[in-house]
């Protein structure tokens, strides 16, 4: 018994080792490991918040965000400093120079934003650099290579432009960039805990970009994709890209040249951007300056109708549409006084050319005689596409933004000599 155990056990150990044996025997060609992986992050620019402020409405137009912040719609004065705050973020990773290219982009949407709902995309309404429409459109541009922005609409020189150039209803006053602060805010689309980059404009809209109120109520979006809500408005679009060529194309590129007129502006191939969007509104805004006109001054005997000069010029300018009107009264002087009702006035801009005496309903002033409109819902239209300035009051003056008016005086017979004036009001307002 003692050998038959004994044999098994030998013949065991024996077979065991010719198994190792048989392994080590041969090479080892081929082997895997599957435990680690190649780690890229990609990261591309995000349009982390904003805010459009006017400097008297305040705060005009800013998004709903993920710290519950209520979003804003709401109307800014024309003709004083507004300033938009954007804030980028790189989410997780500071990138190197940060956002390469910013641009804003304004207009108004024609109370129609089924249609005018995209402002670089003519074939879907949009308007564009290419599109008349100076006092409608507002363009600026904020990039690695031109760090202090600029203006690509309107175009800051008339000789420069594209199609339907105004000139200079926007100017640009400033950019503040800066990079590197580090945020843990939760914003609306999820981007968090990345570097913030922080880009702020200041410009001046004109005080002919066009009034808008949405209709009479402007309603901030319920929900993303919704910015769009209000037809009657001023429509707002931001792309940040991470390519320094940003929206290239048919552009002015702050050089003075206008690539390729009529050309639309496209996106370089190689960018990735984000887009933000949504709207505000414009109050209403009529101005009149009569500074720069002369006293319209003559000389004559009693009995004798006597014309002044030179003629009076006044310059205005109106987002909205308007009615022009002037009034006056008895001439003062060491006589007595010369009724009103003997003064004319004759409109050289307008279309009628006839003089026209005035009248009065209440002794010594005159009613308003109207130049443009009549004040009962003949409104004259405001300007389609110019800038707010122009040759008012010069020897060639801009029939767009310059009324100007003749005046006869017919002198009473018997009237004592001696110099007898009377004031002489213009008039604008809309409804």
């Amino acid at each position: 018994m003692f050998r038959k155990v004994g044999v098994g056990l030998i013949t065991l150990v024996l077979v065991a080792a010719a198994f190792i044996g048989f392994a080590n025997a041969n090479d080892v060609t081929n082997d895997t490991d599957n435990n680690r992986q190649l780690v890229l992050n990609v990261f591309t620019p995000h349009i982390q918040y904003y805010w459009l402020n006017a400097t008297t409405a305040g705060t005009i137009s800013a998004p709903l965000d993920g710290a519950g912040t209520p979003a804003v719609n709401a109307q800014g004065d024309t003709n004083e400093i507004w300033n938009l705050t954007v804030m980028f973020l790189y989410d997780g990773l500071s990138i190197p120079g940060g956002v390469q290219s910013f641009d804003a982009f304004f207009w108004y949407d024609e109370a129609n934003d089924a249609v005018n709902n995209n402002y670089t995309t003519p074939a879907l309404g949009g308007h564009n650099d290419t599109t008349a429409g100076g006092n409608r459109n507002m363009h600026i541009r904020v990039s690695a290579a031109a760090p202090n922005g600029f203006m690509k609409w309107p175009r800051p020189n008339a000789a420069l432009g594209g199609p339907g150039n105004p000139g200079d209803e926007a100017s640009l006053i400033g950019v503040t960039n800066t990079n590197g602060a580090f945020s843990s805010r939760a914003y609306a689309g999820g981007y968090s805990n990345g570097v913030r980059q922080t880009v702020s404009i200041e410009f001046t809209p004109g005080p002919q970009m066009w009034f808008a109120d949405g209709g009479g109520a402007l309603n901030p979006p319920g929900a993303p994709g919704t910015e769009f809500n209000d037809a009657d408005s001023w429509n707002m679009q931001l792309f940040a890209y991470d390519d320094p060529a940003g929206w290239i194309g048919g552009d002015f590129d702050g050089n003075g040249i206008h690539d390729s007129p009529g050309v639309d502006d496209s996106v370089g191939a190689s960018s990735k951007w984000d887009e933000g969007q949504d709207e505000f509104g414009i109050f209403k805004l009529v101005t009149v300056d009569a500074t720069a006109a002369s006293d319209p001054t003559g000389s004559g005997r009693p009995g004798q109708t006597v014309t002044l000069a030179p003629s009076c010029d006044v310059a205005y300018t109106a987002n909205v549409d308007y009615d022009f009107g002037v009034f006056t009264q008895d001439l003062t002087g060491p006589g007595p006084n010369i009724p009103v009702t003997a003064v004319e006035t004759q409109s050289i801009t307008g279309a009628d050319l006839a003089w026209a005496a005035f009248t009065v309903s209440n002794p010594g002033v005159s009613d308003l005689y109207y130049l443009g409109g009549n004040g009962v819902g003949d409104e004259v239209p405001r300007i389609a596409n110019g800038a707010s300035t122009g040759a008012e009051g010069g020897a060639t003056p801009n029939p767009a933004n310059d009324y100007q008016t003749s005046w006869r005086v017919t002198v009473p017979g018997g009237q004592p000599e001696g110099t007898y004036t009377a004031a002489i009001t213009f008039v604008i307002d809309c409804q």
